[in-house]
């Protein structure tokens, strides 16, 4: 039965709950496909702890895709007051812990200007989620802090959600064509859905507490990411923040052993504090204490009908290696586009269904990545007498951040696209993401990349016309958003060094289809005929049309 207007007392498209680093980044996604939606979080402010703080550079490129890229870099560069927030350094203490020498690995995703037209930032979380926030309200996002979820039914055509003003206690009836659970790793939604977790379990119990203390000439000139300390009084590890007064230190303790996070008071947090710094008459300055599991936990289903779980709702993991909030970036990335292409009547929710099809293997891809991180020497690629059988179920840090393959209805699979490997190729392959080059058009240099966004887009050759015009009539039958460029010394979009081509291993009048997400989702074979009705085909199949061409 279709909800009357005076059931509620206001209709959203997409009801966000949870105004953390994922629910911000999926309201402005949204807005970036003019897709409105009503973000409710309880907290008064963003995050005022630094959680996750590298954004790696997948990130970063749908951060640009919104135009927010560069204004993240600044941030995080002004946050930093010296040296770089990289390395690793153990030790009894902080003042004599020795630099380490970190594995290859590492290195790869400091370093990936062949691979995309952003690069690692390091930015903490408390300085980003101000930025979303601040940059969401400009443009218009519906955000309602001091704002709960009280209640939700769900019906054939939306979810019903009761959600209350917290200062007033002031009750608000929502209609939402969705509802998506961004609350967080202990999500209120996934329990009531009745959905389970799988995974590793809980690996370590830490404390973390984040503090204030000038060690700046402690630690000038021996700048780190992170410094791990073990002596008989504290064992743990500091992680840098802006590298002068602002720290995390991650206390790791012991309940087998009776201890328990509610008997570390801030007085004895501060004498650990001294202890693992080497300095035990420092002035220490406790901002914030909280306890945590490092564990790995993927839910076992991120959709319940119109509900659909993001971020730390879908996926908890360790934090080391950043893949947490990354993670979860990118599925609000997924989900934005194919809520769009549903809302605006170009797919169908047939399409919704391929969020958990794409999005769960890469989370558990990431767990398990993190998860051998529990070892700080197998963190970093150091080899040890002791570690050598997780270093050999280490992957290239690359495939989990931009390099893994997605498999579900709408990508068209070829052989090649269907092969697995743990290895990071980037040629153009269905269910991959696009590769990166730099363009020039109308005298502008691009990046592919930068032609992503809330259309799909047909790349073809040189030789590539016939396509491009096929792309053109089908996208204009069917009512579709798309754009269609001859790629090459003379095409649309200029490359005069062809590497494009090399690039994707092609020909000269092959094409490509890029899904609004940045991911190809379809490839012609070398020779094929462009005809309208393979293109039909494809899209049809994609935005989750059945097989007789109508909407399912």
């Amino acid at each position: 039965m279709q909800m009357m207007p005076d059931q509620y007392d206001e209709h959203t498209p997409v009801l966000i709950v949870g105004g953390g680093l994922v629910g911000l980044s999926l309201a402005l996604f949204l807005q970036h496909h003019n897709i409105p939606s009503i973000l409710v979080e309880r907290r008064a402010t963003t995050s005022t702890r630094p959680r996750a703080r590298g954004i790696h550079f997948r990130s970063m490129e749908l951060y640009r895709e919104i135009g927010l890229s560069q204004q993240i870099v600044s941030a995080g560069a002004n946050n930093v007051k010296q040296g770089h927030p990289t390395g690793l350094r153990i030790g009894e203490t902080l003042i004599n812990a020795k630099e380490q020498q970190i594995g290859p690995k590492l290195h790869t995703l400091v370093k990936s200007a062949e691979l995309s037209p952003e690069s690692l930032c390091f930015c903490p979380q408390d300085v980003l989620e101000p930025i979303l926030f601040t940059v969401a309200r400009e443009r218009g996002c519906d955000l309602r802090f001091s704002h709960e979820l009280i209640t939700y039914e769900q019906e054939e055509r939306g979810v019903m959600a009761t959600i209350a003003e917290r200062s007033s206690d002031k009750m608000r009836r929502v209609h939402a064509n969705y509802l998506i659970a961004a609350d967080g790793a202990h999500s209120p939604i996934r329990h009531t859905l009745g959905i389970s977790t799988s995974g590793l379990g809980v690996l370590e119990r830490y404390l973390s507490i984040y503090f204030q203390a000038d060690l700046s000439e402690l630690v000038r000139g021996r700048t780190f990411s992170q410094c791990i300390v073990e002596n008989e009084h504290v064992r743990g590890g500091f992680a840098s923040l802006n590298n002068t007064d602002r720290w995390i230190f991650h206390l790791s303790y012991n309940p087998d052993s009776m201890e328990r996070a509610e008997e570390f008071s801030s007085e004895r947090c501060k004498q650990l504090l001294r202890c693992a710094i080497g300095v035990p008459d420092i002035e220490i300055e406790i901002k914030s204490m909280s306890s945590w599991e490092s564990a790995v936990k993927i839910a076992d289903s991120y959709q319940r009908g119109r509900i659909m779980l993001v971020g730390d709702a879908a996926h908890l993991m360790p934090p080391w290696g950043g893949f947490g909030g990354n993670t979860g970036i990118a599925d609000a990335h997924n989900l934005a586009w194919k809520l769009a292409a549903v809302h605006k009547g170009w797919a169908t929710q047939e399409l919704l269904t391929t969020y958990e099809a794409e999005r769960r293997p890469v989370a558990w891809i990431a767990g398990e990545q993190a998860a051998l991180g529990t070892d700080v020497y197998t963190r970093y690629g150091i080899a040890t007498a002791s570690n050598a059988q997780e270093l050999a179920q280490q992957i290239d840090p690359l495939f989990v951040t931009v390099g893994y393959h997605y498999h579900s209805k709408a990508v068209i699979e070829n052989e090649q696209s269907k092969a697995s490997s743990p290895n990071l190729v980037l040629t153009g392959e269905p269910g991959t993401r696009i590769p990166h080059i730099w363009l020039a058009q109308q005298g502008k240099r691009i990046s592919t990349l930068d032609l992503a966004g809330t259309r799909f887009v047909l790349l073809a050759g040189g030789e590539g016309e016939n396509w491009c015009r096929a792309a053109l009539a089908v996208a204009e039958k069917l009512d579709i958003p798309l754009a269609a460029y001859r790629v090459g010394p003379t095409g649309d979009l200029r490359d005069t060094e062809n590497r494009w081509l090399t690039a994707i291993q092609g020909q000269e009048d092959q094409a490509l289809l890029m899904r609004p997400y940045g991911f190809v989702a379809w490839r012609s074979a070398q020779n094929m005929a462009a005809t309208l009705q393979e293109l039909e085909r494809v899209l049809k199949q994609v935005l989750g049309y059945d097989r007789s061409g109508n909407f399912v």
